[in-house]
């Protein structure tokens, strides 16, 4: 069994803790050479989702997109690739419950991508 950790860092820093916070990370980064390729990180984004087959068929091009194809998008990838990619359901509220389902879906795959051996 392995940790799983999350750390959100606040963009304004006053400097003392810019300073600190470049010192842990160098330090870190220098203990261990593939330190920031193993980090797994994660965005999320509006974005449309369409089948490709319909779209090939239908020769539908971008400027006909409706907005009904937008979805939001969470993606998570790391030094080697995505590790998990999903889109919230139209219906679903995106909120601290929702948001902890992600969390568990993201370790499983984290998980099969990348078997601590």
């Amino acid at each position: 069994m392995h940790c799983v950790a999350a750390k959100f860092v606040p963009c304004l820093l006053i400097d003392e803790q810019e300073v600190n916070h470049v010192t842990v990370s160098q330090d870190r980064s220098n203990a261990d050479e593939n330190f920031l390729k193993n980090i797994v990180t994660g965005d999320e984004k509006w974005a449309y989702r369409y089948d490709i087959k319909k779209r090939l068929n239908r020769c539908i091009g971008w400027e006909n997109q409706s907005r009904s194809n937008v979805q939001v998008l969470f993606i998570f990838f790391y030094g080697k690739g995505i590790v998990q990619q999903e889109f919230v359901p139209r219906s679903q509220r995106v909120n601290g419950q929702f948001y902890l389902e992600v969390m568990k879906c993201l370790r499983e795959a984290e998980r099969r991508k990348r078997p601590k051996g």
